[in-house]
């Protein structure tokens, strides 16, 4: 889910104008990066001023529902019994306050993050951000209100007291330490683009390629051998820095091609290589199972409602172990993500716990077939151009099944130990649900990170 998305879900129409203005904001910045020559002073003090409101909207909240709930715990001895109304009102107020708390601190944090990808010129504002955040009351909000719920529970507990802080100031020198004032765009052109990291890191490599070429430290390589170093450097640094891999791999081979360091059939030669068209093949197909929504179907059927973490993983394994033993394991794993996120909501457990483990549980039973992984064919046709007599298409099932077994053993025991904390969160994510309480389960449930893997192969012989 996008965060606009889970804003506008979990924002609260009494309360909108007090938000962090997040579509603003990113417009904002796809303006300044369309042009550099645009001063970021403006979008400064415009971010300066949301976080401000959202601080200083959440203190006098907070300072009214503290008062609300300390005179109500003075006036009952059991505040839940005497007056359930009362408690259930001033409840709902805490935990969207606590809601409006995440929202907008997770705002302010992707905007800074969004900015210094796309036209920010340190690179650092993230970072002073979430300093300035981690001191304020946004990012103490769990603790602070739920000592406001345990005043009401339990009479006679202390007042969560509002800790000084000067909110104005911190923010006031992050934003003027990232400004930069308006010179004209051809020399801002030239100083951001000077300043980013993807044109000093070319810069920095050609220069130590260079250097060792002129050193000579090893007699064996040759202008070619460092060429090629500085291509497969840039590139390695191009895809850490999430710039679309297709895009990249091919122009590193366009280059090595071009300087005359591979030939035609180094370069291309892996397109007509039947490894590489059998997983395209198997690409296909994955994405024909996972538009056509019958996979989903069928283990939405079969799953059920477990409520133990055991139960549920063997539930989502065996079914999957059986297809990854007939078609891809990676075509069987990207049909499971979305099916897993829509089956946690329904069972209340958090998909952190089925969507890592599960891929361990794939990659080892997806070797069951010499065609369920890409692995077993880039292997199966090494074999074969060496001349070697390859694998028949289950002589390794059954070490892959004892394999597959104990993994699914250990993952079973394991998991709940080492994730307790998401356990402890769908633990509580279901007592809230079990009272009928949809504001406090959406409070709860915006919190949560939700994690996506993203497989990607690619194999060139």
């Amino acid at each position: 889910m996008k965060f606009t998305e889970l804003l506008d879900e979990g924002m609260r129409s009494k309360w909108r104008a007090y938000y962090i203005n997040y579509r603003g904001m990113a417009e904002r910045i796809e303006e300044m990066e369309s042009d550099p020559s645009i001063s970021n002073m403006e979008f400064m003090r415009i971010l300066e001023a949301q976080t401000l409101k959202a601080l200083k909207f959440y203190n006098s909240v907070e300072s009214r529902l503290s008062e609300d709930a300390l005179q109500l715990a003075g006036q009952h001895a059991d505040v839940r019994a005497d007056a359930p109304e009362m408690y259930q009102s001033l409840k709902f107020e805490i935990e969207s306050l606590q809601t409006y708390a995440y929202l907008n601190a997770e705002a302010v944090r992707k905007i800074a993050k969004k900015y210094d990808r796309r036209c920010g010129k340190s690179k650092t504002m993230e970072a002073d951000i979430l300093k300035m955040l981690h001191r304020s009351h946004l990012a103490s909000a769990p603790e602070r209100l739920r000592a406001l719920l345990a005043a009401l529970d339990r009479p006679g507990v202390a007042e969560p007291l509002l800790r000084p802080s000067s909110p104005q100031e911190q923010l006031k020198s992050i934003f003027q330490r990232h400004e930069w004032p308006d010179i004209g765009p051809t020399k801002r052109s030239v100083l951001q683009s000077a300043a980013t990291s993807e044109t000093l890191v070319p810069l920095l490599l050609a220069g130590g390629c260079s250097a060792l070429l002129w050193w000579k430290p090893c007699a064996k390589l040759t202008a070619a051998s460092y060429f090629t170093i500085f291509v497969t450097l840039e590139a390695l640094f191009l895809l850490m820095r999430q710039k679309p891999p297709d895009i990249v791999l091919l122009s590193a081979t366009l280059l090595l091609r071009l300087a005359g360091v591979i030939d035609d059939r180094d370069a291309w030669g892996g397109f007509s290589n039947t490894v590489v068209l059998s997983i395209a093949v198997l690409s296909i197909v994955s994405a024909g199972v996972h538009h056509t929504g019958v996979m989903e179907l069928l283990f939405l059927k079969v799953l059920g409602r477990p409520q133990l973490y055991s139960t549920a993983i063997l539930r989502l394994s065996l079914p999957a172990m059986l297809l990854s033993a007939s078609i891809s394991n990676t075509c069987v794993m990207s049909v499971l993500i979305p099916v897993i996120e829509k089956w946690c909501k329904a069972i209340d457990m958090h998909p952190a716990l089925f969507i890592m483990p599960m891929s361990y549980i794939m990659l080892i039973s997806g070797a069951f077939a010499i065609f369920s992984t890409s692995s077993n064919l880039i292997t199966q046709g090494l074999l074969v151009s060496k001349g070697l007599p390859p694998f028949g298409t289950f002589e390794i099932a059954l070490l892959c099944l004892v394999c597959s077994t104990v993994s699914l053993l250990y993952i079973a025991i394991a998991v709940p130990l080492l994730l307790s904390r998401f356990v402890d969160r769908s633990s509580a994510h279901l007592q809230l649900a079990n009272t009928g309480s949809t504001r406090t389960a959406l409070a709860h449930s915006v919190a949560k990170k939700l994690f996506v893997a993203s497989v990607q192969i690619s194999a060139s012989l």
